[in-house]
């Protein structure tokens, strides 16, 4: 009975032993783990946002190729932050060691060597470890430029002069507008010579809003480390796409309108680029045959319905998808195929009549047509171009009730 005893009470001691050297292992583990957190070749920001702990993985910078790591995100006003790069305090990267546009526009500033912010924006961290070059900048995206689909629509800026001195004029947009929502430069600029020579419009090619999200234009500083200005948001309706945004001079305001009539439209790239941006066999008010009318009234038609553009549009090459229907939309055109400009124009305007040619497509204007071009010609081209429309027509009819 005693010698059970004992041995019930050695085998308790065991236990209790056991359960000790665990929780000491344990303990060990998760503090060589924190104290470890750091792994050479990565780099951290480390600050007020996360207790300055040289531990914390929370702000960490990735790879983006070769030898330069980033990261992006958006940091408060008056956040401080370092760079860390060997966890040891003796090896951080303060104030004095960065560089780049946040910096030179004054947006972060040195606070006893750390780094404060002085205006939240979603930024661009970026160190180089080939030279040690620690820099930072606004961050922004480029629109696309692979073209629309049924899920992109192509959106035109006036901007004015507010691109001078370096400046980047951009777009915020989506269900809320501030300081922190991305910005999104263009995909592209075309020159409207038909305005002054140097005078360029802004397009983009952006995901469809729907009515009620809003959009702004960002005045993105020359040093990318500011935003010198934003317009006043607008809300967005369907069918904004097929205008063109203005900023108001202040930049109090945002509108949208027609190309003013007193200006004439040049088919070189300007409308070239414009038919680009609407699918023709799809019914979409927003980049589809749907949109049609506010489209010819903002770029190709004069309130009066007289031409407001110059060159012929027979003349220019459409990218567009292959093949007819709408099977392709929901993707990039890829191979694509190409169409003159003329019967893109001309099968929008009759898919939107209801398949029925609309009555002002055939025009003996000299805006349509090459100066060298003669009169017997227009007709041979408006009789072949009926026919194909026709053929279109039937052939999208059929596969309609197919």
């Amino acid at each position: 009975m005693k010698k059970m005893k004992w041995t019930k009470i050695a085998v308790l001691g065991l236990l209790a032993a056991m359960a000790t050297g665990i929780g000491v292992s344990l303990s060990s583990t998760l503090n060589s783990k924190e104290a470890n957190a750091y792994v050479a070749g990565h780099y951290y920001l480390v600050g007020s946002f996360n207790g300055w702990s040289l531990a914390s993985e929370s702000h960490e910078l990735v790879s983006i190729g070769g030898t330069e790591y980033q990261w992006i995100g958006v940091l408060a006003v008056n956040d401080e932050f370092k760079l860390n790069t060997n966890n040891d305090w003796g090896g951080v990267i303060g104030y004095s060691g960065l560089s780049g546009g946040c910096k030179s526009d004054n947006t972060f500033t040195d606070n006893g060597g750390n780094i404060k912010v002085a205006a939240s924006y979603e930024f661009k961290i970026t160190y180089n470890t080939a030279g040690s070059v620690f820099s930072a900048t606004i961050n922004w995206d480029n629109a696309s430029t692979t073209g629309i689909n049924n899920s992109k629509m192509r959106v035109w800026l006036d901007r004015g002069v507010y691109e001078a001195a370096g400046a980047l004029v951009c777009l915020q947009y989506g269900s809320l507008v501030s300081n922190t929502t991305r910005i999104v430069a263009p995909s592209g600029w075309v020159e409207n010579s038909g305005v002054a020579a140097g005078f360029y419009y802004a397009y983009f090619d952006i995901p469809v809003l729907t009515a009620g999200q809003y959009l702004r234009v960002a005045r993105l500083s020359a040093n990318r480390g500011t935003l010198w200005n934003v317009s006043g948001t607008h809300t967005w309706a369907v069918g904004d796409n097929s205008k063109v945004f203005y900023v108001g001079n202040d930049w109090s305001t945002l509108s949208n309108g027609i190309v003013a009539d007193t200006v004439t439209t040049p088919v070189g790239n300007f409308l070239k680029l414009v038919l680009e941006g609407y699918l023709t066999c799809s019914s979409s008010a927003t980049n589809g045959y749907g949109a049609f009318e506010q489209m010819e009234l903002s770029f190709f038609k004069k309130a009066d319905t007289t031409w407001k553009i110059s060159g012929d549009l027979a003349t220019i090459s459409i990218w567009d998808y292959s093949g007819k229907g709408t099977s392709g939309y929901s993707s990039d055109k890829g191979t694509g195929t190409t169409v003159d400009g003329w019967t893109k124009f001309s099968a929008l305007s009759t898919l939107n009549a209801g398949g029925h040619l609309a009555g002002n497509i055939e025009t003996s204007d000299n805006s349509l047509r090459n100066a060298n071009s003669g009169y017997f010609l227009i007709i041979i081209v408006s009789v072949v171009s009926i026919s194909l429309l026709g053929g279109f027509y039937l052939l999208s009819r059929k596969r309609k009730t197919a």
